[in-house]
C-alpha cells in the first residue's frame, strides 16, 4: 500500500513539532523533487524550515527530513553521508521517497529510521534490515501541483506553442551523458542532457522554485520528449507532453514507471532495450 509521507509526517509526529527538512542535492531532477516537496509541506500547514547548521540548531521536538532521489544507490555515497550525519543528531528521520539498492554495511548497522522507497524493488530490499520502517510512496516530483501561481504560466504557454503551430511536431532527445546512461542509448548530436545543464542551490524556496520553472519551461515548447532521465520524462508528463522513456543502467525507470508513471501519465511510454535509435 502507497502512503502519502506528508500526511504520515503528521499523523505519525502531529502539528506541535517542528519539521527540518534536507533537501537531496543535484541537478534539476533532483530540485523538481524538492518543489514538489516544498509545496507539499506548505501546503500541509506543518512547522517546517529547511536543515541548516549542526547539532546546535536541533532541539528536542524536530523531526529530521531527507528529500527523495536516487542517492542511495552504490553509484553514490553523498546520499549516505547526509543521512548519517542526520541520524547522529539524535532525533527522528524521516526519508521521503528513494531508490535503494546496496550500501548493506549502513542499512544493516542504522539505527531506527522510516524510509519511503519509490519503486517494488526498493521496497523490498530496504525490508531486509528488520530496524528499519519501510513504507511505499511516490516520488514527490509527482505531487507537484502546476496550477499553483508560481508555476501555473508554464501550462499557459506549451497551449500557446502548440495553437500556433498545430501541425508540427517538436521533438526533443534528452538523453544520459553520466555514469547511469545504459548502453541502449546511442550518442546523437542533438541530444542533450538536459538534467545536468544546472546544478542548482537547492536550500531556499525561491531557488526552487525558480530552478523548476526553468527545468519545466526547457521541456514545455515541445510535443515529445525522448528521454532516459526520470525527472525530464516527470517535467515533461507534467506539462501535458507525450514522453517515450529509456532505461537507465540499473533499472531504476522501469521500476518506477510500473511502480506509478504508468499509473500517473498516461501519455509516457516505457520503451523497449533496443537501440535508441536518433
Amino acid at each position: 500500500m502507497k502512503h502519502n509521507p506528508i500526511e504520515f509526517l503528521r499523523e505519525r509526529f502531529g502539528t506541535d513539532r517542528r519539521y527540518r527538512y534536507m533537501p537531496n542535492g543535484g541537478n534539476l531532477g533532483d530540485n523538481l523533487i524538492a518543489a514538489g516537496t516544498v509545496q507539499s509541506l506548505d501546503r500541509s500547514g506543518l512547522n517546517w524550515e529547511f536543515m541548516h547548521g549542526g547539532r546546535e540548531t536541533v532541539s528536542e521536538k524536530d523531526v529530521l527530513i531527507y528529500g527523495g532521489g536516487g542517492s542511495f544507490v552504490d553509484l553514490y555515497q553523498g546520499g549516505i553521508d547526509c543521512l548519517r550525519f542526520l541520524l547522529s543528531l539524535g532525533q527522528p528521520v524521516v526519508v521521503l521517497p528513494q531508490t535503494v539498492r546496496g550500501h548493506e554495511e549502513f542499512w544493516r548497522s542504522c539505527p531506527n529510521i522510516t524510509l519511503f522507497c519509490r519503486d517494488q524493488k526498493s521496497f523490498d530490499y530496504a525490508s531486509s534490515f528488520s530496524q528499519v520502517d519501510v513504507l511505499a510512496a511516490d516520488d514527490m516530483a509527482l505531487s507537484l501541483d502546476l496550477s499553483d501561481p508560481l508555476l501555473a504560466g508554464i501550462l499557459e504557454y506549451h497551449a500557446k506553442i502548440r495553437a500556433r503551430n498545430p501541425g508540427a511536431r517538436r521533438v526533443l532527445n534528452a538523453f544520459r551523458g553520466d555514469t547511469e546512461r545504459s548502453s541502449s542509448a546511442a550518442s546523437a548530436s542533438d541530444s542533450i542532457d538536459l538534467s545536468e545543464l544546472v546544478h542548482p542551490r537547492i536550500s531556499e524556496k525561491t531557488d526552487i522554485y525558480a530552478n523548476a520553472v526553468l527545468f519545466l519551461m526547457s521541456v514545455a515548447g515541445f510535443d515529445l520528449v525522448r528521454t532516459d532521465r526520470l525527472h525530464v520524462s516527470v517535467a515533461a508528463s507534467l506539462v501535458g507532453i507525450d514522453v517515450e522513456l529509456f532505461d537507465n543502467n540499473y533499472g531504476k525507470n522501469s521500476d518506477i514507471f510500473r511502480f506509478s508513471l504508468r499509473e500517473k501519465f498516461s501519455s509516457m511510454q516505457l520503451m523497449g532495450l533496443e537501440k535508441v535509435n536518433l
